[in-house]
């Protein structure tokens, strides 16, 4: 069970984040800044007591390709980078002790094809127009992505051998026929009009997985094949009727149920706290 999963993620705390507006003028007119908010041209001395740093670009017009002195400085403390996704097609490099990159905006995402990133084992994004490929990501370990009607990243997701977290938007039928050939530890599929989970059941290698929206799915009773599963959670999928053997689950430690308005999940939740799970339903 990822019990650190924010960590695992790339997420830090507060006190390590580093927001940076190419116009601190615009924003101050909403209020009095923050201080970690930064122009882009900031003096990265003045915060020497941070370690890991997680730098937020917030501006499309900010040029990677002419850093500040401090910037390039700071390098070795950036851990997690947020940029826009105009910024990417001028990518070329990242900081060698990045982590995490994470991809902000729903336009259309392409990475250079000679550009890799064998440092970032994190990559997040909601755009569902994106093109990169394992030559890109060579030790890519965590994925968030949106999934294109095309589909046009599945077919490219078995190339990433240490992928252990994926976080999908979109789940059809071919979703499920990719992932279930993936050794994943952990999934969440957001948003589907599937009545099953199906081929699911075939992940054993799976111990949290985690299901929302999925406002026609009737039967998950596959999940109670998972013999590795630690942790399942269920939000908005108010339409399941059929939970198998869940109980059954002998390493089963966590079951959340969140805005299900379901019984059955209710009676399910009961069923395990009685066997000493952690199980809750709101």
């Amino acid at each position: 069970m990822f019990e650190n999963y924010n960590n695992f993620i790339g997420q830090s705390p507060n006190d390590n984040w580093v927001i940076i507006f190419d116009d601190l003028s615009r924003q101050a007119k909403f209020g009095a800044l923050p201080d970690n908010f930064f122009p882009w041209d900031a003096r990265f001395d003045d915060f020497p007591s941070k370690e890991d740093i997680c730098l937020s670009v917030r501006s499309e017009r900010v040029d990677l390709l002419n850093l500040p002195p401090s910037v390039i400085e700071a390098q070795a403390k950036i851990k997690y980078l947020s940029i826009p996704f105009q910024l990417i097609r001028h990518l070329e490099f990242l900081p060698e002790n990045l982590e995490t990159l994470a991809v902000s905006g729903h336009g259309r995402i392409e990475f250079l094809e000679s550009a890799q990133y064998p440092q970032v084992k994190r990559l997040l994004t909601g755009a569902n127009k994106i093109k990169f490929t394992a030559s890109n990501f060579p030790n890519l370990e965590h994925l968030e992505v949106s999934v294109d009607r095309e589909g046009s990243m599945l077919g490219r997701l078995p190339q990433f051998a240490r992928l252990k977290v994926l976080n999908l938007e979109r789940c059809s039928p071919d979703v499920l026929r990719t992932v279930k050939k993936l050794k994943l530890s952990y999934l969440r599929l957001n948003g589907s009009s599937l009545a099953s989970v199906g081929e699911l059941g075939e992940m054993k290698s799976l111990t949290d997985l985690w299901l929302h929206n999925w406002p026609k799915l009737t039967d998950i009773s596959p999940v109670s094949k998972l013999a590795n599963l630690e942790e399942l959670t269920l939000s908005y999928c108010r339409r399941i009727a059929f939970v198998g053997n869940l109980v059954g689950l002998e390493k089963m430690q966590r079951f959340l149920v969140w805005r299900c308005n379901n019984h059955i999940l209710n009676d399910m939740a009961l069923a395990l706290r009685e066997k000493g799970v952690d199980a809750s339903s709101s």
